[in-house]
């Protein structure tokens, strides 16, 4: 379903008008503006007064460019109207709910946003109890502006988010977003920051020193909690893109490809000058794994791009699971998806500083071993993984064709 949205101006100068006042630098009228057009919006109307400074406030915002925005006047449409007065912040799941809802509702909570069915009849509340991040916050004095932020940051984690990067990783991360959210800075700048960060850790591992490997691997655990800030301020400051999406996958991957080619060096040399059995292998298996590392990569960059998931890697593994019957995924793939051996940085990077440090705690040879290995055995896994559900995801598709090609009228 599809609406038209009539934003009412408060009637304020510029300067006392909540519409124009600003949420993680968003002025409360982009920013509903922007999720209305995200979630069903097909045409945008703004009237009221101060309609120039509004007008001017949204002139150059590229994020507004792909929206109908008309003024002054409401024009027919055979569109549901949606009626809002431009004063509230609203998460994403309040417009989802308004889009899907039939006959006249309104929102709890925002007494002035109502959906109009084809009748006259009274609206109902859109819900009892509201979706998760369904908030609404209204925007009558500059303290409700403190009030939103906070709401906007306690719904700010994706609801794919895994439980490190869910229960751990947010403790840093979230903190962090709340001050760069009022700095120019943008996500993609974040994901830069991030990056560097990442290969800074990973040449602490070149080195083969105990001391130096648990640095890295505690810089490498700060890196993936960064990893969180880029998408934390795209959301906040509705800047998502999937250029910015594609910017983060390459920056994981540019991470990660750094940290195997560093622990590979690093650990060759510690493994000739300490001459374990295996000593002779090192190398072909460490650089046939980073070999592997550059197929596995290229092979999800693939991937994501013939089956348009939209530039993220996590994408990957949800795919799999909506096209693989599981009756038919075999025992090793139903196994090493439910370890999530793919697309699950926060969990990989705790259990990496975790292996990291251990080496300088026992002064043990025995667990830079184990983790040089547990890491080689990580990258096969998810090799395995990817090849399993990118053949059985092919199959299901190819198996469903016919049926959608005979459906066609």
């Amino acid at each position: 379903m599809t609406f038209q949205l009539v934003l009412q101006l408060p009637s304020a100068a510029p300067k006392d008008n909540p519409a124009f006042w600003r949420v993680c630098r968003v002025p409360v009228l982009t920013r509903l503006v922007i999720g209305a057009y995200r979630n069903g919006a097909k045409q945008v109307v703004i009237v009221g007064d101060p309609l120039d400074a509004a007008r001017q406030l949204l002139a150059g915002d590229e994020r507004l460019e792909p929206i109908n925005i008309v003024w002054g006047k409401v024009p027919e449409t055979d569109l549901p109207r949606v009626e809002a007065s431009a004063d509230v912040v609203l998460g994403h799941p309040v417009w989802k709910a308004i889009d899907e809802a039939s006959g006249s509702v309104s929102v709890p909570g925002a007494p002035l946003l109502v959906k109009h069915g084809q009748g006259h009849e009274s609206s109902a509340p859109l819900w009892q109890d509201p979706p998760r991040g369904a908030y609404v916050v209204p925007i009558k004095e500059k303290a409700d502006l403190r009030e939103a932020k906070r709401t906007v940051f306690r719904n700010i984690t994706k609801a794919t988010s895994g439980p490190v990067s869910r229960h751990f990783n947010s403790l840093f991360s979230i903190p962090l977003t709340k001050i760069l959210v009022e700095t120019p800075m943008t996500p993609n700048q974040m994901t830069f920051a991030n990056t560097v960060t990442g290969i800074i850790g990973s040449l602490f591992f070149v080195t083969g020193n105990f001391y130096a490997i648990a640095i890295g691997g505690v810089i490498m655990q700060l890196s993936s909690a960064l990893d969180r800030c880029d998408g934390e301020l795209a959301r906040s400051k509705f800047m998502e893109s999937e250029r910015g999406a594609w910017m983060d996958s390459v920056g994981d991957n540019i991470t990660y490809i750094a940290f195997m080619l560093c622990l590979t060096i690093g650990y060759s040399q510690f493994a000739a000058e300490t001459n374990p059995p295996w000593a002779p292998w090192v190398d072909l298996l460490g650089f046939g794994t980073m070999g592997l590392t550059f197929v596995l990569i290229g092979g999800m960059f693939l991937y994501v791009h013939k089956n348009k998931l939209g530039g993220t890697m996590t994408a990957i593994a949800s795919d799999f699971r909506a096209n693989v019957d599981k009756k038919r995924a075999g025992l090793l793939f139903r196994l090493l998806d439910k370890v999530k051996v793919l697309g699950e940085r926060d969990q990989f990077s705790l259990v990496l500083m975790v292996l990291a440090v251990l080496p300088a705690i026992l002064q043990s040879p025995t667990s830079y071993h184990v983790l040089f290995f547990i890491v080689v055995g990580f990258v096969l896994a998810a090799n395995a993984y990817f090849l399993l559900g990118w053949l059985k995801s092919a199959r299901a598709r190819a198996r469903l064709a016919p049926t959608l090609s005979s459906s066609q009228p």
